[in-house]
């Protein structure tokens, strides 16, 4: 696909989004918030990342950077301030499923719309994760690679040493809890329960590949080698666990699951992935960067393997891969498979009479929130537009 389709395809796909966002909008008594799905595809009014209202600044954010939409950062900012009150103070640490997302969806929004008040509201969640000690949780959707990740980024925002502090506190307790065999490192998911109760994850979401990210971030940020070397004999563990598939490499969902059914962000290729990415573009070693290609063919192979068009577990999530692909090598193959992807996840919209009506993680359901509805199928659009500007929001 030439470039000019490729912008007009992420241009309209992430209008009929913005258009569903906005039509879907509450004006509440403080700040503006929607209905989303959860788990169990029943309505709710929720403040995380995941699947909640804050997450779903995330893409109205940056929809503004790119537009100069006004009505979007008022939606934004609207966003954030429901999700601040204090009757959501009690939601859990975490940076797609706790208050940690919350502040992450502020910093961000602070950052594209020039809010003071937003960056301000950053801080006493930050301050939280100083106070009180790293875990149980090691992962980073809801664990301490997630809460790493944001207090780097609000280092990277504030350059007050605190944080940056805060973020190598996370790295040395995830050292610390660290699991050696022959091959290298491993984590728990949870660091309270038996050998018999917890799960060795491998993916993005919930294990190895989300902790080691943020491990090399962390060596990105302070350049202490300490930080890469652990990061390196998690990626030889990931290295002896990789599995040929459809051309490419693909991983199983944890050491105790041999086989490796899964190819989505939060499980296989797509996510351990990125983190290769990540491992090629901080360190420099060509194999990182073969390792992360392979992954993205059998990404690409796989194809629409969910059948939805969802960050978490679909086309959007799969199709960042491709995106971080570009960008690390300069490749249009990848940019022509994100477009690809793209253009397949535009088919899981609908045209109603009111408006354009955008897929969940589930045939047949709509939501408008970030990991598991349309925000985050709006943003990989957003991104497909602008890929060597937009990164990432969360990682």
């Amino acid at each position: 696909m030439d470039t000019i389709s490729i912008q007009n395809l992420a241009q309209r796909g992430a209008q009929s989004i913005y258009s569903y966002i906005e039509r879907t909008a509450e004006p509440a008594a403080i700040g503006t918030r929607w209905q989303t799905l959860d788990y169990d595809n029943k309505l709710q009014y929720n403040p995380s990342v995941f699947n909640g209202v804050a997450g779903i600044s995330l893409f109205l954010a940056d929809y503004y950077r790119l537009t100069g939409d006004e009505r979007a950062s008022e939606l934004a900012r609207g966003a954030c301030q429901w999700s601040l009150q204090p009757e959501h103070e009690g939601f859990s640490r975490g940076l797609c499923i706790g208050r940690t997302g919350i502040g992450m969806a502020c910093l961000h929004a602070a950052q594209e719309l020039g809010d003071d008040d937003l960056m301000q509201a950053c801080l006493p969640i930050a301050q939280t994760l100083l106070d009180e000690a790293p875990g149980p949780v090691t992962d980073i959707l809801g664990g301490a690679a997630g809460n790493g990740i944001y207090l780097l980024r609000l280092w990277q925002a504030t350059q007050n040493e605190r944080y940056l502090q805060g973020a190598i506190r996370n790295g040395e307790w995830l050292e610390g809890q660290a699991l050696h065999r022959d091959e290298g490192v491993y984590w728990p998911f949870w660091t309270d329960k038996s050998e018999d109760e917890t799960w060795y994850a491998l993916g993005f979401a919930h294990g190895t590949s989300g902790t080691t990210h943020f491990l090399l971030h962390l060596y990105e940020a302070t350049q202490d080698k300490r930080w890469s070397q652990l990061a390196e004999a998690a990626l030889r563990l990931l290295d002896a666990q990789a599995q040929p598939d459809q051309g490419g490499l693909n991983w199983p969902p944890s050491l105790d699951e041999p086989e490796a059914p899964r190819c989505q962000w939060c499980h296989g290729a797509p996510g351990i992935g990125l983190t290769y990415v990540k491992a090629a573009a901080t360190l420099g070693e060509d194999p990182y960067k073969q390792t992360a290609i392979a992954a993205g063919e059998t990404t690409f192979q796989h194809g629409d393997i969910r059948e939805n068009p969802s960050q978490c577990h679909g086309l959007a999530g799969n199709g960042e891969l491709f995106i971080e692909l570009y960008r690390l090598s300069g490749d249009k193959l990848w940019l022509d498979r994100a477009a690809d992807f793209a253009e397949r996840s535009f088919s899981y919209h609908k045209e109603e009479e009111d408006g354009p009506l955008w897929g969940a993680d589930e045939p047949g359901f709509f939501s408008p929130d970030f990991l598991c509805g349309a925000a985050g199928t709006g943003h990989f659009f957003l991104r497909l537009r602008s890929p060597d500007t937009l990164r990432m929001p969360l990682f």
